[in-house]
């Protein structure tokens, strides 16, 4: 199965909806337009078909394994790895101060969907690799940042997130990993920690490790915790490798997917490391990492729905499944299930590709614009809540489309649903995120920035009928969520999750609405693809029947309050 990104989809979506030209001239990206974001896109299309795309099988029935000298990745991995970091794509966003190429973070967004769409595993070591760049850019002093930010964005190093413990999984104010001070202004990191993604391989000569930490002076809980860097090897003042660190990994997990992907238990003892900014502040500092992997993971969420959907639409145009009347054969394609249950992946990715877009946008904006780094905010828990969750369903009708073929895994349609049903659990499960959603962002500012929203989509909509009904809920839920918490100390975390994909699925309506006026405007006009304009309408309008009223079913379930949810004893679940 080949693997063709959607270019003309991106394309659209960056011209109509984020306003890439107007964004890139108001945010000093005065050298970027459009015509470089879509040869930038036709390029990372190109390697991810030809490249990347052929080894997404390969990793998931060879996956790395643990030897003598730490973690083998997947054969051919380290090949395609140094493609990618030759061609200068790890560094797509970072500084340019520091060897990136300083592009904008929503472009940098729309090529990494296509890298996780053609390997999602092997994409995650790049990813996690930006978000190191991200938190050491924002918050590391300038020895740190000159030593370790080039040869990340270059490739030559990669990076990795270090929270978990045995003891600590989304509680990190228990963190018991230690930094002690040492004779050389460093620090010794010891302690372990458990789910790292990536965290060690033969890809590259060195592994640049963000692990949060307690000082000897640590007040206790999340207000103790430091961030450090700590690298495979130790390195001097230069970034020359000295020899081994104190740092390896114990063991790999052996996961349900992203097989290609290793999960390691990660032993520190000892190990030489650098601290990133202040102490005591790793927890804001390791934030600016997590919110950036956040928003990624749900790219990843549309990525492997995108690659599971053009699967099954090939299966089902070549599937040949019973005769019509005059004898001629039928393929499932033209079932009218099948075909709701393609149109259903289909227009699925189109709302996750536009939501995903248009919030990852806010992150550039919101460098000139406090309004906009708000919203950026707003949007995280629900494009990593929504776009994970919708995911899952939209993968699993993959598996659907083939039928039996799709459960048995020579087809590779099960590798999907595989891979997919992690996204709604690392970087915060869905709960998390819609913890996050109801309190930090609604209740904490009585709901303004979501009044803002709804209100936005009003205008935008104005005339949709079914979009207008479902932004009258969207208002009533609102209202009564905003006056029931404070007599109902329960109310919120009992209805967050339905709050979130309740918003979710409205603001992908609002988007999907959006679209389908200018596609309607270009066929006016007479300009544009009048197919592809067409088929813009032809999934707004699928969209509002059949996805559409999931919002609405959302807000009625947040209406039985807390009282159905905590009503039934504990002994009685």
């Amino acid at each position: 199965m080949t693997y063709q990104h959607p270019a003309a989809d991106t394309h659209f979506v960056l011209e109509h909806l984020v306003q890439f030209d107007a964004l890139c001239q108001r945010t000093g990206f005065d050298q970027v337009d459009q015509a470089l974001a879509d040869a930038v896109i036709e390029e990372a299309g190109r390697f991810a078909s030809e490249v990347l795309a052929p080894s997404n099988r390969v990793g998931d029935q060879q996956p790395p394994t643990l030897g003598p000298n730490g973690v083998e990745q997947t054969p051919g991995f380290k090949a395609i790895y140094q493609s990618l970091a030759e061609a200068g794509w790890i560094g797509l966003t970072a500084p340019e101060s520091h060897g990136g190429q300083g592009l904008p973070s929503v472009l940098g967004t729309a090529v990494n969907e296509i890298w996780q769409s053609a390997n999602l595993a092997l994409s995650l070591c790049p990813m996690l690799s930006q978000g190191a760049i991200e938190a050491l850019a924002h918050h590391a002093d300038d020895s740190v940042r000159d030593l370790f930010l080039p040869r990340l964005a270059s490739g030559e190093w990669t990076g990795t997130m270090n929270l978990t413990e045995p003891d600590a999984g989304s509680d990190l104010a228990a963190i018991k990993a230690r930094a002690e001070p040492d004779e050389d202004g460093l620090y010794r990191i010891s302690g372990q920690k458990i789910y790292i993604t990536w965290g060690d391989h033969q890809m590259t000569d060195n592994i640049a490790h963000l692990v949060l930490a307690r000082l000897p002076d640590a007040p206790a809980g999340i207000k103790g915790i430091s961030l450090f860097i700590v690298p495979k090897f130790r390195i001097d003042a230069e970034g020359n490798a000295l020899g081994a660190n104190a740092v390896s990994a114990l063991s790999l997990e052996h996961k349900l997917g992203i097989h290609a992907s290793p999960t390691c238990v990660m032993q520190y003892d000892g190990a030489q490391g650098y601290l990133v900014g202040a102490p005591h502040q790793g927890l804001k500092y390791m934030f600016t990492m997590m919110n950036h992997a956040r928003q990624a993971v749900g790219v990843q969420g549309l990525a492997v729905s995108q690659r599971a959907y053009q699967q099954a639409r090939q299966y089902a145009s070549e599937r040949v499944q019973g005769r019509r009347r005059d004898g001629s054969k039928i393929c499932i394609i033209d079932y009218p299930d099948v075909r709701r249950q393609l149109l259903t992946m289909r227009v699925g990715c189109e709302a996750m590709r536009a939501l995903a877009l248009v919030a990852s946008s806010q992150l550039d904006r919101a460098a000139c614009d406090p309004e906009s780094a708000a919203l950026a905010q707003w949007y995280t828990p629900i494009v990593k809540g929504w776009l994970t969750e919708l995911s899952v369903e939209l993968t699993s009708l993959g598996v659907q489309v083939h039928g039996g073929m799709g459960y048995v895994e020579e087809t590779g349609a099960a590798q999907y649903l595989r891979d997919a049903r992690i996204l709604p659990i690392y970087e915060g499960t869905t709960a998390i995120q819609a913890l996050d959603l109801i309190g930090r962002k609604t209740l904490a500012d009585q709901g303004q920035i979501a009044e803002q929203m709804i209100a936005q989509m009003r205008v935008d909509c104005a005339g949709d009928v079914l979009m207008e009904q479902a932004i009258n809920t969207a208002e009533v839920a609102l209202s009564e969520l905003l006056a029931g918490h404070v007599d109902d100390p329960e109310l919120a975390p009992a209805v967050a999750y339905h709050y979130l994909m309740h918003l979710g699925y409205l603001c992908g309506g609002w988007l999907m609405v959006k679209s389908a006026r200018v596609a309607q405007a270009q066929l006016d006009a007479g300009v544009g693809d009048g197919a592809f304009l067409r088929a813009k309408i032809n999934s707004a309008e699928f969209y509002g029947y059949q996805l559409l009223p999931r919002a609405t079913a959302h807000a009625a379930s947040m209406r039985g309050g807390s009282r159905c949810v905590m009503a039934m004893p504990r002994e009685q679940l």
